[in-house]
């Protein structure tokens, strides 16, 4: 009995640095003078002071980010400001599930068991829905701009395969990543921005057709059932 107790102590310690550096992380931010608008600019002025290794201070920022919850959108923007479509996008699609993969570790070590444990029958019930039908269900939430960090270490928090989860997270974020660093890359080429509104209606016309799909609705009535119970 004393390594679980142990365990749970060195949890409740992990989730209380954290939220302390959390509270401390946004009242200096909120002290700051920095405003949401002037993020993306302080965040491009970072990476570029980096030189030749800016591609590895994104990727840095993405890991911090995952537990201080900047927004992923700016990171897409500013790599495909700084790197264009191609070095943008790769940058992009790596922190973008790198993030996500945190995210889904750090929710299944300090939210799994606690869940588990506590699981009413409704609670219950879309825990199975979403083990059931992970995969899709994850993917939707992906496609239709779920929040992001919710999606992340809910599923860790939930038994969702982290196989199915990552797969569908790769696969979902995709048409958006492709979308945003195109619109980044709009900010010094402006020919890109045509490029970007043709994805923007892609992703959208995408998004819609997949919501129509035998799968979508075998999905959104499994959830319906639950909620009927």
């Amino acid at each position: 009995m004393a390594q679980p107790s142990r365990f749970r102590w060195w949890k409740i310690i992990v989730g209380a640095v954290w939220a302390f550096g959390l509270l401390s992380f946004f009242y200096w931010f909120e002290n700051s003078g920095i405003g949401m608008r002037q993020l993306p600019h302080l965040i491009r002025s970072i990476v570029r002071s980096y030189g030749v290794w800016g591609p590895v201070a994104v990727l840095a920022l993405y890991v911090v980010r995952t537990y201080f919850f900047l927004p992923t959108t700016v990171l897409i923007l500013v790599s495909g400001s700084l790197y264009g479509p191609l070095i943008g996008f790769l940058l992009a699609v790596v922190g973008d599930n790198l993030t996500a993969a945190l995210g889904f570790a750090t929710g299944r070590f300090l939210g799994r068991k606690f869940v588990s444990d506590h699981e009413s029958t409704w609670l219950k019930h879309y825990d199975e829905v979403l083990s059931r039908n992970a995969f899709m269900s994850v993917l939707f939430m992906r496609l239709f701009y779920f929040p992001f960090d919710i999606v992340n270490y809910g599923c860790g928090m939930f038994s969702v395969p982290y196989g199915r989860y990552q797969l569908a997270t790769f696969i979902g974020l995709l048409p958006s990543i492709v979308t945003l660093v195109f619109l980044g890359d709009a900010f010094v080429n402006p020919r890109a921005f045509v490029v970007f509104l043709f994805l923007l209606v892609a992703t959208v016309a995408l998004g819609l057709a997949l919501k129509s799909s035998r799968w979508s609705k075998k999905i959104f009535s499994d959830k319906t059932n639950v909620e009927n119970i």
